[in-house]
């Protein structure tokens, strides 16, 4: 409702305004209103559609053109271990190499999924858990020392995102890779988290980022530091999906994707095309100019 009623204000700064000058845009939205990242995404993904478009390339080929295509993860959420084991199973068989298991309420149970999940799926399957800010720094590194040697090899936002000063411990304390979600937020985020030792993986989502623009800063700011990014999702239809996959394709230090929410919706009817296509874990996008999203006005 919020994002909505400061649409009107949006909409007025933006008014004339030549849509492929992104950044005087964005310049021009922070300055109408503060924080509302995710409605500022929105438009500024409609912004690098109307750039690729006009330009008559796709939007990955815009920003970079690594690749055209990203391998995504799939999420296990939090239920009995048994349960979780069994759903990551599953994915595994039909075709997804990479896990990211949802953790963070109750530590010993989290515990058990983990070692529930190591025990069911094949030892080549990378597995990511994310504690969703709901442990400690003891915790943390006591659970992660448990499964030292395995398949687990990253644990993401142990600590609420306002908790700065034990990532640097935990870091120094676990073999896994420590990444950061809630905590960064911008280009001056990752920065201040790389010169404190904080992490070593940066999960950016275009939602909270202000979109691709956005995303390009902190991607930036990670690369120089020698760090990789992983690119997460809210719960978003396909096109924000189709944005993010997008931007990661078009970077090789985006190494890591978690785009798996478009599975969970109904494709809406206007949506006739979402811009990709997905074989299993892979998912490749169009060629067409812009995001390659074709709607039915």
């Amino acid at each position: 409702d919020s994002e909505l009623a400061s649409l009107p204000l949006i909409i007025d700064s933006l008014r004339g305004k030549d849509p492929r000058n992104i950044e005087n845009n964005h310049v021009l939205m922070e300055e109408t209103i503060v924080g509302h990242t995710a409605l500022k995404a929105g438009i500024d993904i409609a912004l690098y559609d109307i750039l690729g478009k006009d330009a008559g390339l796709p939007v990955y080929q815009l920003l970079g053109g690594a690749s055209n295509s990203i391998k995504t993860d799939i999420t296990i959420s939090i239920g009995e271990p048994e349960q979780m084991a069994t759903e990551a199973q599953q994915y595994v068989s039909s075709g997804f190499s990479q896990l990211k298991v949802k953790a963070g309420i109750d530590p010993h149970a989290d515990e058990q999924a983990i070692q529930a999940i190591l025990n069911t799926v094949t030892p080549t399957t990378e597995i990511k858990v994310d504690a969703n800010q709901g442990w400690t720094a003891k915790q943390t590194i006591a659970i992660m020392e448990k499964f030292k040697g395995t398949n687990l090899d990253a644990v993401e936002q142990p600590l609420p995102y306002w908790q700065h000063e034990q990532n640097k411990l935990i870091r120094q304390s676990i073999t896994q890779n420590l990444m950061l979600d809630e905590s960064v937020h911008s280009p001056s985020d990752a920065m201040t988290a790389i010169k404190n030792g904080e992490a070593d993986l940066i999960n950016i989502k275009l939602m909270k980022s202000k979109g691709i623009f956005g995303a390009e800063g902190i991607n930036k700011i990670a690369e120089s530091a020698g760090l990789n990014c992983m690119i997460g999702c809210m719960a978003e239809t396909s096109i924000g999906i189709c944005a993010a996959v997008h931007f990661a394709a078009a970077h090789s230090n985006v190494a890591y994707c978690d785009l798996d929410s478009f599975m969970m919706f109904k494709q809406p009817k206007w949506l006739l095309d979402k811009g990709f296509t997905q074989e299993q874990d892979r998912l490749q996008l169009s060629d067409k100019p812009g995001l390659g999203i074709n709607v039915n006005f």
